[in-house]
Formats: structure tokens, sequence, C-alpha cells
């Protein structure tokens, strides 16, 4: 489709315009409506009519994708993943290191995982919530690797649940450490993971355990709410 334009800054006549066709105004206008007046909301047009729209919840790290819709008679021409495209490029090399979202209708979880999105992982029960939750990294972050040597290595593990309840049970993912230089404890690019608060996590060097706990317990300093995330490994 051609002349379509992306904006980061929408005017309220594109406001007017996607109240006309939004699915359900009732519900949705007061989210659209303050992702306006905060400067996030993302709106492409065509001769300067809104045709799609983004409303985005800007966190510490991340980006919660609150809403999100194409007009009817043109969806399914590549719109939306357009608009999408934008947003990651305006987004690299930012603090934001991801794009989440909770999927309604649960159908579209198949559009987002066409997007790129991934599911949020389960705890060990596999009852976390009845939400479809997803999320997309969007600038670097540490890989999991549940393969690596552990031998003179670094390296976090987290557990699908409570420490409690895992006395003695593998880690269910493991990632390598790697700070930005020798002195450091700052990590050359973050760990983010959208696992429970509540699940445990431990820091080891070889064989030692520097620091394991929930990890809500495991830094206090970080205020970031939204994921697991760590930028700076804290005192063992």
């Amino acid at each position: 489709m051609e002349n379509i334009k992306i904006s980061f800054k929408p005017t309220e006549k594109n406001l007017y315009e996607i109240k006309s066709w939004i699915d359900y105004p009732e519900s949705s206008m007061s989210t659209i409506y303050n992702c306006y007046k905060n400067n996030s909301l993302i709106v492409a047009t065509v001769y300067d009519i809104a045709i799609a729209y983004y409303a985005l919840n800007i966190k510490e790290v991340s980006v919660f994708i609150s809403l999100a819709e194409v007009k009817a008679n043109l969806r399914g021409n590549g719109i939306g993943k357009l608009v999408l495209n934008e947003i990651e490029k305006n987004l690299q090399h930012s603090k934001i290191k991801t794009l989440y979202l909770y999927c309604s209708p649960k159908e579209s979880q198949f559009y987002w995982k066409k997007q790129g999105f991934d599911y949020f992982p389960e705890n060990s029960k596999k009852n976390r919530t009845d939400k479809v939750e997803m999320f997309k990294l969007i600038n670097p972050v540490l890989q999991i690797d549940n393969g690596i040597s552990i031998e003179g290595e670094e390296y976090l593990e987290v557990w699908n649940d409570k420490s409690c309840y895992v006395e003695n049970q593998k880690p269910s993912w493991k990632w390598k450490i790697e700070y930005l230089n020798a002195e450091s404890s700052i990590l050359k690019v973050p760990f983010v993971f959208f696992g429970d608060r509540n699940w445990k996590i431990r820091w080891s060097r070889g064989s030692t355990i520097l620091k394991e706990s929930d990890y809500k317990y495991f830094d206090r300093r970080n205020e970031v709410s939204e994921c697991m995330y760590i930028e700076k490994m804290p005192n063992p």
C-alpha cells in the first residue's frame, strides 16, 4: 500500500479518525487518549488520515503494547508490521530492551508470533496465568545458553519456581555473564527475562555460588518492575 506515513506525533484529528473505526471505542479510547497525552501513541496515516495505531506504555527498560489495531478494511496488507518496524527502529540503541503484550483476543497470538514475539516462560506447574503473554527482544541482552561449560565462567541460573520448591532440581535456564571490563561489575549487555519475581536465581563462578535467592531478594536496589533485569551485578 502506497503513501503510508508513520507518525510519532499524531494530531487530535487523528484521534477522532481512530475513534470512528476502532472495534471497541468505549473501552479503548481512554487508553488511546492517555497514550496520546504521553507522546506514546504511534499512528499510520494515508493522506494524513489515520488507518492504524499502536498505543504504548513506556516503562523502565521495556515497552508494553497496550493496544494495536488496523482499520478493518485495510487489514492483511502488512500495515501493522510496518508500524511495528518503525517503532523498533525508533527504539534501537535506547535503554528499551524489549516489547511485551497480552494477547487479546487470545487468537491474536498467532499474528504476534509471526512478528517475532515469543511466549513468557511457564512456571513449573504450567499455570502461571490465564493470559497469553508475549515479548520480543529489540536490543542486545544476555542470551540463554543452557549448554555452557561452567568451568572458570561466571553465569546466572534461573529455576521456574520458588527456591523452596526446587531444591535439588536442575536450573531451567542459564546465561553466561560478560563484563564491560575486568574491573567492572557492569554487564556488557544486561540480563532481561520475563520470569516471575518469586523464582529462584543463582549467580556462580565455576562451582562456587556467589549469591542465590528468589529474584525479588537478589538485588533490592533494582527498581525495574516489569521483568527480571540486571545491568550491574550486586554485592555477593
